[in-house]
């Protein structure tokens, strides 16, 4: 299980992942990365860098000189794993 993400900044996500990045494409507002659990099924999260609390459309963004912090929790309910998480400061928080 990954514990820590490195966050890896580009404009176009790339079509293979490395488990334990966090690709984020601030351009298209978008993040990816593979499940924490193990299971190698993608995870993509739309984002906004100043979310609107009532958009459950995207999670909200914060980069503090490349340390990221997504909300709300992160709830991988269409896969299998059922993985629950948050992302802070770089660390995975498990629900």
């Amino acid at each position: 299980m990954v514990m820590k993400l490195e966050p890896i900044f580009l404009k176009e996500i790339p079509s293979s992942l490395e488990e334990g990045k966090l690709y984020i494409s601030k351009e298209y507002g978008v993040s990816i990365h593979l499940c924490i659990c193990g299971c190698k099924n993608k995870t993509v999260l739309p984002f906004k860098e100043q979310p609107n609390p009532i958009d459950n459309n995207h999670w909200g963004f914060v980069d503090n000189n490349g340390i990221v912090t997504f909300s709300p929790s992160i709830l991988n309910s269409g896969l299998p794993c059922k993985s629950h998480y948050y992302i802070i400061d770089n660390n995975v928080i498990l629900c």
